[in-house]
C-alpha cells in the first residue's frame, strides 16, 4: 500500500491518527533517539523475528563510562561518554569512523557536596540524533571549576561540531545540583533537555525541561512550582512527545508537603513549554514525603490508544488518557486521580522506562521484569508474566523479543509469555538502568568502557544482489499483496534443486528486482521489507531456478490489528480471477489487490454478486508494472462504472459499507492476464468466543468448476467453519451437494441451491447445511450442477496450550486433487501448532503417504496411512507424524506413494507475538520437484 492508502486502511477501522503519530517514526534500521521513538515505545516494528543471536564485534578502550543507550543511525553506531565523547562506529565491523569530544567534564567532588553517583559527570542523558539534518544533540556538563551545562552539535558524518555550544541556563538555575539524567528528545524543531537533581537530593533543584530551538530563537524552559524543593524530572526516559508535538514528564517527590506542586505527577507540556494539564494520583502526598517518586520512570505513549502508561516506585501502573490526564482544579483546589484505569504492575519499584508493544507493556522492576496486556475496548491491564530476577534495566522490544538487561546478563523473552529465548553475560555496570539500543539487524550493549554487539539471525534474510534481467527458471509464483508496514517474508524450498532465484518487486514507486542463492533442500528466505523499505505496498513474482514452492508470510502487529496470513503464490497471472467470500460490515475490512506485471496499463472489470442481489459492475485501470488496492467497503451498488478510481476519499470501486455478502469477478476484457487478491480484516469482532483482530489472504479461482475440494475443517468448541458459495450464472441456479467426511470415516451429505449471480454462505457448525458442533477434523467436497466458486472462511479463538489465539484462515478450494504437494514454510518453534490436513475422498482405497521435512539439518521423512473416505490430521510438533519441537522454518513436501488422488493444507495457530494468529494454505501441487 502506499502511504497514503496506509492511512485510508486504518481509517476504515478509525485509526487513521496512527500514520500521523508514526510518519515522523525512525525508519526500520535507525534507533536515534531514546527508546527508538519520541513515543518511547522502544518498539522497532519493522524488523523480522529472529532465529537465533551470535555476539559479535566488541570494542574496548572508550574513555568513560557510558551511561546513555546506542543510537543507530544507517550504518553507524553512536556511542557516548561520561568524559564528554561521542564515538561513532560502523555497525557491521565495529570500525572507528570518528570521535568528538566537548572539553573536559566535571568531577563530581565540584559539583553539589554529598551528592552524586556519577564521576566524573560528562554526557550521561542520552542524546538525540535527526537523520534528515545529519546532527547529533547532545547535553554536556563542562567547565570543571565552573560548572555548566551545554547542547553541543555534532555533524553525524564527520564528528566536527557545528556551530557553538550552546549554555543551558535560566535565571536561578544551578548546574552544580540541577542534574541531567533524562534522555533529549528533538520535537517542533526544538531539543528539549530535562533536568532533575543528583542521588543524595542536595537542593535547590527542581524538574525542569529546556528547549532550544533550532532556529535560532531564545531558549525557553519549563520548571516546576517547588522554588528549589526538588520535584525533578530524573528518570532515563527523559521528555517524550506526541504525534501533535505535546510533551510529557513525570516528576519526583519534593519532600512531605500538604500543598500540591507538581510533585509525584505527569504533567502535560506545550511546544512553548507552557503547563497543558496535569495528573497526579490520590495518594500523591503520602508518596511524596515517603520518597516513593512517580517520576523514577519516564511516561510511555500507547499512541495507537491515545493513552499514556506510567509507573513509579509504588506497586500500581497506572494508564491516563492524554487528553485530558485526568486530574483536574477547582479554583486552587486540586483533585487527583482521574486516571482512565490504576492495576498492578511491578510488585516492587520501576526505574527508568517501560516498553509498548500493542497490546503490551514491559515494565522494568527493581525485582525483574513485568508483561501487561492492555485491553483496548476497556482501556484496563492485566498482568500475564513475571521474570524474577535482580532490577531490570528499561526493556526494548526488536526482532520479535523483549531484551533487557538484569544481573549484569542480557535476556530476551517472548512477548507474550515471558519465556526467554536468549542470554547472554555482558559484565557489571555502573549505570544503574543500562538500556540496550538495536538497528541494523543488531543489539548494543555499552558497558563503561565497552561497547558490545549482537547479530540478530532473523527468520528472514533479504535478496540483497540487485539484477536487471529477468530469471529463466523454471517456476514463477506471483504475489498481489504485499504491506511492508507489517513484516513481510517470502520463503522458498526447491527440494532437489540449487540455483539463484530471481525476483521482482512492484511498488508505487516503481519496479526493483534482485536475486538470491538458494540450496537444494533447504529453505531459503527473503526479507521483502528490507528489500523495498518500509510502508510500501508491494507486489512480487518469484521466478526459481528449478521445481519448488515459493510461499508469503505477513505478520502484522500494528493499530488494533494482530496476526497473520500466508499463502503460496499463484503460477501465473490470468484474465479471470473469482472470489466467493467478501463482506463490508463494520466488523470487517475487505480490499482488492491487483497486479498488472504488463508492460502496458489494463482495465480490469470488478463484477460484484451481493446477498442483497445487487449485482454493480466497475472497471478499473491498473497501469503497467504496478500494483493498485481497491477498498470494497467503498462505492455503492447502484452504479455502473467504466473507470473507477480505486484509492482515497473519492474511491467508488467497491459497493459500499453494510453489505453481510459480497463475491467478486474480476476480469480483463481485453485479454491482459493479470494476479488478483483479496486481503481481509477482522476489526475485533467475536463469533461468540472472543474478540479476533486477525485477517486472511485469498488468491481467486481462475473460472468456476462443478467440483471444489477442502482438506481443512473443524466444529470443534471455539471454531466457526463457513463456506461461501458464488454462482456467477446470469441464468441458472446451482443445485449444489456437500459431501463432508470426518476423521472416522464418517460421511454426511447435504444439498442446497444458489440462486443466479448470488452468494450462498453455509454455517458448517450447524446441523441445517452443515456437520453441527463439535466435529474434530471434517473435510468437504462440493460438488454442482453449474459452475460455482466454492471458499472456506474460519474463524477462531482456542487455547492451543501457549495461550489463547483469536485468529482468521480463508481458502479457495482446490478444483481437483493430486499425489504431490510442497510447502515452503511452517515451523514447530514454542508457541506454535502447525498442521497438515490430508483428505482422501475416495470411497475404496486408503493412502499411503509419506511427509518428507526438510530443516537446516537435513531432511526427514515421516509415513502415514489416510484411510479411503477420511480426513486425517499430522501435528507437525509432533513426533509421531510430525518433526517435533524447535524447528524455526521448515519446508514440507507430501507424497502419496500408491498414487490415490489425495488434497493436503496447512493450518497453522500461533501465541507468539510476532507470528500471531491463525494461517491456512492449501499445498501447491506440482508434476514433480
Amino acid at each position: 500500500m502506499t502511504t497514503s492508502s496506509w492511512t485510508r486502511r486504518f481509517a476504515a477501522i478509525g485509526l487513521a491518527s496512527i500514520f500521523g503519530l508514526l510518519a515522523a517514526a525512525p525508519t526500520a534500521a535507525d534507533w536515534p533517539t531514546y527508546h527508538h521513538d519520541n513515543a518511547r515505545t522502544a518498539f522497532d516494528g519493522q524488523q523480522v523475528p529472529f532465529n537465533s543471536v551470535t555476539p559479535g564485534w566488541t570494542t574496548g578502550g572508550l574513555d568513560g563510562k557510558t551511561y546513555a543507550e546506542p543510537l543507530v543511525v544507517g550504518s553507524t553506531v553512536y556511542v557516548a561518554t561520561e568524559n564528554n565523547s561521542v564515538y561513532a562506529f560502523d555497525v557491521a565491523s565495529g570500525v572507528l569512523k570518528w570521535k568528538f569530544n566537548a572539553g573536559a567534564p566535571v568531577p563530581n567532588a565540584n559539583l553539589a557536596p554529598g551528592c552524586g553517583n556519577v564521576d566524573p559527570v560528562g554526557i550521561t542523558g542520552t542524546p538525540v540524533i535527526d537523520p534528515a539534518a545529519g546532527r547529533l544533540y547532545a547535553a554536556v556538563q563542562v567547565n570543571p571549576l565552573s560548572p555548566s551545562y551545554q547542547l553541543v552539535t555534532v555533524d553525524i558524518n564527520t564528528g566536527n561540531a557545528i556551530g557553538a555550544p550552546v549554555t543551558l541556563t535560566y535565571t536561578g538555575f544551578n548546574a552544580k545540583t540541577q542534574n541531567e539524567r533524562g534522555a533529549l528528545v528533538l520535537a517542533n524543531n526544538t531539543v528539549y533537555v530535562p533536568f532533575g537533581g543528583r542521588i543524595g537530593d542536595c537542593s535547590p533543584y527542581d524538574g525542569v525541561v529546556i528547549g532550544v530551538p533550532l532556529n535560532g530563537s531564545p531558549q525557553i524552559h519549563y520548571k516546576t512550582p517547588t522554588n528549589g524543593a526538588r520535584a525533578g524530572i530524573w528518570a532515563t526516559g527523559g521528555v517524550v512527545a506526541d504525534g501533535s508535538g505535546n510533551l510529557f514528564v513525570a516528576t519526583g517527590n519534593s519532600g512531605c508537603v500538604s500543598t500540591y506542586d507538581y510533585n509525584d505527577s505527569v504533567i502535560k507540556l506545550s511546544a512553548g513549554l507552557a503547563k497543558l494539564d496535569q495528573w497526579a494520583p490520590t495518594d500523591w502526598a503520602s508518596l511524596s514525603c515517603a520518597d516513593n517518586d512517580i517520576g523514577s520512570s519516564a511516561p510511555t505513549l500507547l499512541p495507537d490508544l491515545g493513552m499514556v502508561f506510567i509507573q513509579g516506585k509504588e506497586p500500581t501502573g497506572y494508564l491516563l488518557n492524554q487528553s485530558p490526564l485526568g486530574s483536574t482544579f477547582t479554583g486552587s483546589t486540586f483533585n487527583p486521580g482521574g486516571e482512565a484505569f490504576a492495576g498492578p504492575g511491578c510488585t516492587g519499584r520501576s526505574f527508568g522506562a517501560s516498553a509498548y508493544m500493542s497490546p503490551y507493556i514491559f515494565v522494568p522492576c527493581d525485582n525483574g521484569l513485568v508483561g501487561l496486556k492492555v485491553d483496548p475496548a476497556t482501556k484496563t491491564f492485566s498482568k500475564i508474566w513475571t521474570v524474577s530476577s535482580s532490577q531490570s534495566g528499561p526493556p526494548i522490544v526488536v526482532g520479535g523479543a523483549v531484551w533487557n538487561i538484569s544481573g549484569g546478563t542480557l535476556h530476551a523473552y517472548d512477548p507474550a509469555t515471558g519465556t526467554l529465548r536468549y542470554s547472554h553475560a555482558v559484565g557489571s555496570f555502573s549505570n544503574s538502568f543500562p538500556t540496550p539500543g538495536a538497528g541494523q539487524g543488531r543489539i548494543f550493549v555499552a558497558n563503561n568502557s565497552i561497547l558490545q554487539t549482537f547479530v540478530i539471525d532473523p527468520i528472514c534474510t533479504t535478496a540483497t544482489t540487485p539484477t536487471s534481467t529477468a530469471g529463466t527458471g523454471a517456476t514463477n509464483f506471483y504475489f498481489a499483496e504485499g504491506f511492508t508496514a507489517f513484516n513481510e517474508c517470502l520463503a522458498l524450498l526447491m527440494p532437489n534443486t540449487s540455483g539463484t532465484a530471481t525476483i521482482d518487486y512492484w511498488t508505487k514507486s516503481g519496479h526493483t528486482m534482485g536475486t538470491i542463492a538458494m540450496v537444494a533442500g533447504q529453505v531459503t528466505t527473503v526479507n521483502v521489507n528490507a528489500a523495498v523499505g518500509a510502508n510500501q505496498e508491494v507486489s512480487v513474482k518469484v521466478n526459481l531456478p528449478g521445481p519448488g514452492i515459493a510461499e508469503r508470510l505477513l505478520n502484522f502487529n500494528f493499530g488494533s490489528w494482530h496476526g497473520s496470513t500466508d499463502i503460496v503464490g499463484a503460477t501465473g497471472p490470468n484474465t479471470e480471477w473469482d472470489f466467493a467470500e467478501g463482506s463490508t460490515l463494520s466488523i470487517f475490512s475487505e480490499y482488492l489487490t491487483l497486479q498488472n506485471p504488463n508492460a502496458t496499463a489494463v482495465p480490469a472489470t470488478l463484477a460484484y454478486m451481493t446477498d442483497s442481489g445487487a449485482h454493480p459492475s466497475k472497471t478499473v485501470s491498473l497501469p503497467a508494472n504496478s500494483r493498485t488496492t481497491v477498498e470494497v467497503f467503498k462505492g455503492d451498488t447502484t452504479s455502473t462504472l467504466a473507470s473507477c478510481a480505486p484509492n482515497g476519499a473519492g474511491s467508488n470501486c467497491g459497493v459500499g459499507p453494510g453489505i453481510a455478502g459480497v463475491s467478486v469477478q474480476v476480469t480483463t476484457p481485453g485479454g491482459q492476464p493479470i494476479v488478483a487478491e483479496r486481503p481481509f480484516y477482522v476489526n475485533g469482532f467475536s463469533f461468540g468466543s472472543g474478540p479476533i483482530n486477525d485477517g486472511h489472504v485469498a488468491l481467486g479461482a481462475n473460472a468456476p468448476a462443478a467440483q471444489w475440494n477442502f482438506a481443512e475443517g473443524t466444529t470443534l468448541p471455539g471454531f466457526n467453519e463457513y463456506l461461501t458459495l458464488q454462482n456467477p450464472s446470469s441464468t441458472t441456479a446451482a443445485s449444489v451437494t456437500l459431501r463432508y467426511i470426518d476423521q472416522s470415516a464418517t460421511v454426511t451429505t447435504r444439498s442446497l441451491t444458489v440462486n443466479p449471480l448470488s452468494r450462498f454462505t453455509v454455517e458448517v457448525f450447524k446441523t441445517l447445511y452443515g456437520v453441527g458442533p463439535g466435529v474434530a477434523g471434517v473435510s468437504t467436497q462440493v460438488t454442482s450442477t453449474v459452475p460455482i466458486v466454492a471458499e472456506r472462511p474460519m474463524y477462531v479463538y482456542r487455547d492451543f496450550g501457549d495461550g489463547a489465539v483469536p485468529g482468521a484462515t480463508d481458502v479457495v478450494g482446490a478444483t481437483g486433487l493430486g499425489t504431490l504437494f510442497g510447502f515452503a514454510a511452517a515451523s514447530s518453534s514454542l508457541g506454535n501448532s502447525d498442521y497438515l490436513t490430508l483428505q482422501n475422498p475416495s470411497t475404496t482405497t486408503a493412502a499411503n503417504v509419506s511427509i518428507d521435512y526438510y530443516t537446516a539439518g537435513g531432511k526427514v521423512t515421516k509415513v502415514v496411512t489416510v484411510n479411503a473416505n477420511t480426513r486425517l490430521t499430522v501435528p507437525v510438533f509432533g513426533t509421531a507424524s510430525g518433526i517435533g519441537t524447535g524447528q524455526v522454518m521448515l519446508g514440507i513436501v507430501v507424497t502419496s506413494s500408491n498414487a490415490v488422488p489425495i488434497l493436503v493444507e496447512k493450518p497453522t495457530y500461533s501465541a507468539n507475538t510476532t507470528t500471531y494468529g491463525a494461517t491456512d494454505t492449501m499445498g501447491y501441487s506440482p508434476a514433480n520437484f
